[in-house]
């Protein structure tokens, strides 16, 4: 018996097949897309507590990205409060679908950081929205560049997108735990505790936030138990009176409003001795971390906390001081000097930083051509824990300690053990120098390791004009003292005193737009280009501020130094002599040397 031949089915044709492997795509595709995003029962959507709870829940979610507009740490526009109203109607969608946990995560994240990157673009002012996410992208890239070569990264986008995320992040998960399983103490605690570091790191006094939070959350929390009383009563078959829900959030209110007065007229209470002790423990692997932090996000600082002069750790070149005209303290003291405060180290491009931060109770600082200085200080205007003094202080009345970094030969602030001691009187001796212009141009020019490490930084990013000027003006001067005294000179007599401050535009350096563009400002401005200039020359110097002499009291014989003379000079390392001061803002009087 013959058989047939079987015929090899034929193979379909490479456009054809093409065509299969795309359509198999796309069903794979719409699978996961519906994996992901089901449908969505609208009918069946809902807001656990009520639709009248949501407008709390908003206001609660909103304080914490209204409270980072105003701590004021990065210019930004409102992308912060539109990234919680999309995170929470994300939340109540997904909540009330039928995704499980880890799928509900996943969406957030993804649809989180589409999110965060678009409204981060938008907010940017820099052409169409191409341009805007490419220049996005390279700011990012440049950021990781500078971190990895263990620079200080000084444009603030990552932070802005940091700050995104955990906007979203909190509001997101939060709302999506009160949505899925009525639990809102998620919400609370994560929006709550990413206020309360807020609050806490801010230099803007932002204690109102916690305040809107507290009442909020305590509202909130009273809405919710209404509504798990009227399901209990549901299931219980229990007809309330009509008037009963009025009078549970009545008297939730009531007990809202008590407790919050309480918790503004409560006395503090100041910490016990062991949590002081705890704290020591923690504190270098804290400043350690810190200073990574600083190094990250460098570019990143905030206004002032008081009105007035506030003398942190951190500096941001162009905000206005806003002075006023009131006595800050008396000091009785054989002739008028400068009163210092703290000095800077580190610049980040857009202003300066304190990364020594270590305490001590000795140093042991340079004593050639010096003398002693005794000065007491009655103090009218606290600055925290700060004590002032007179160049290089020694000893201090009253219990102290040194801020100062690994070379104990010199002190960045000296601040009271106890804060309350730096608001009441006390006497200050200190080792002002004395050396004259031939001691100083004899100094040698060799400088410890420590001091080129940290007086010689300068980010990469400085402009290169602001370098050439340095060698410019230099001349052929090989001296530090001599090329310290020309850079003050050059800036005494080219550039103008201004008691109004005005801000560098993003993205440019406030040296380089004080030398070439304003040509005249307040004394932040004067300080800080001396600085950079002697540091690009090879010259160790650093920012100080605090305040002048202030005007002599023929009555009491005492200099009353009052806010307006607040001010910022600079420090130039010499060996064996340590660190000398220069003034080079025109308003001042030069600094007098034989």
């Amino acid at each position: 018996m013959l058989r047939r031949a079987s015929t090899p089915a034929p193979t379909p044709a490479p456009n054809a097949l093409f065509a299969q492997q795309l359509a198999a795509a796309g069903r794979w595709l719409r699978r996961s897309v519906r994996s992901l995003f089901p449908p969505i029962a609208w009918r069946r959507l809902r807001f656990r507590g009520g639709w009248f709870a949501l407008p709390i829940y908003v206001l609660l979610m909103s304080v914490y990205p209204l409270s980072l507009q105003q701590a004021d740490w990065v210019v930004t526009q409102e992308q912060f409060t539109w990234i919680v109203f999309a995170a929470i109607a994300l939340a109540v969608i997904v909540g009330n679908g039928t995704l499980s946990t880890r799928r509900s995560m996943l969406v957030g994240g993804l649809v989180g950081t589409v999110a965060i990157v678009l409204t981060t673009a938008f907010a940017s002012d820099i052409g169409p929205f191409r341009d805007r996410v490419i220049h996005l992208a390279v700011n990012v890239n440049n950021w990781i560049t500078q971190v990895l070569a263990g620079e200080a990264a000084t444009d603030p986008t990552v932070f802005v997108l940091f700050l995104g995320a955990t906007v979203w992040t909190a509001a997101y998960v939060g709302t999506y735990a009160l949505s899925r399983s009525l639990r809102p103490w998620d919400a609370i605690l994560f929006m709550g505790f990413c206020l309360v570091v807020n609050v806490s790191m801010a230099l803007t006094n932002l204690i109102a936030d916690l305040v809107v939070f507290s009442l909020s959350a305590l509202v909130l929390l009273v809405r919710l138990h209404i509504v798990l009383l009227q399901e209990r009563w549901t299931r219980n078959n229990i007809v309330p009176s009509g008037e009963m829900d009025w009078r549970l959030l009545r008297g939730g209110l009531t007990w809202t409003m008590v407790l919050v007065i309480m918790s503004l007229v409560t006395p503090r209470v100041g910490a016990a001795e062991v949590l002081n002790r705890a704290y020591t423990v923690f504190e270098s692997p804290y400043h350690s971390v810190e200073a990574e932090w600083q190094r990250f996000f460098a570019g990143v600082s905030g206004p002032s906390r008081l009105r007035g002069v506030s003398f942190t750790d951190a500096i941001r070149l162009g905000q206005s001081p806003n002075l006023a005209d009131r006595v800050v303290m008396m000091v009785d003291a054989p002739q008028g000097r400068f009163w210092k405060a703290i000095s800077y180290d580190f610049y980040t491009g857009n202003g300066w930083r304190t990364t020594e931060t270590d305490k001590v109770d000795k140093i042991n600082p340079a004593v050639l051509g010096r003398e002693k200085f005794d000065a007491t200080f009655e103090i009218v205007v606290p600055q925290q824990n700060l004590l002032f003094g007179a160049n290089e202080p020694v000893k201090v009345s009253v219990p102290f300690q040194f801020q100062t970094g690994a070379d104990r030969s010199y002190s960045i602030a000296v601040r009271a053990v106890r804060g309350g001691q730096a608001s009441e009187k006390y006497t200050v001796t200190s080792y002002v120098s004395v050396a004259d212009k031939a001691a100083l141009r004899r100094a040698p020019g060799t400088y410890p390791d420590y001091i080129r490490q940290k007086y010689l930084q300068l980010p990469s990013t400085l402009p290169q004009r602001v370098r050439d000027l340095a060698h410019k003006v230099a001349g052929e001067q090989t001296d530090p003292y001599d090329k310290a005294e020309t850079i003050e000179s050059f800036l005494r007599t080219t550039y103008r005193y201004a008691p109004t401050v005005r801000a560098p535009p993003a993205g440019r350096d406030p040296v380089d737009f004080f030398l070439f563009d304003l040509k005249e400002d307040f004394c932040e401005y004067f300080a800080s280009s001396m600085v950079v200039m002697l540091r690009e020359l090879g010259v160790p110097a650093r920012v100080v501020e605090g305040y002048t002499a202030g005007t002599l009291d023929p009555a009491t014989g005492k200099f009353q130094v009052k806010e307006l003379d607040a001010h910022a000079w600079v420090e130039v390392y010499f060996p064996q002599y340590g660190w000398i001061e220069f003034e080079p803002t025109p308003s001042q009087a030069p600094i007098f040397r034989v």
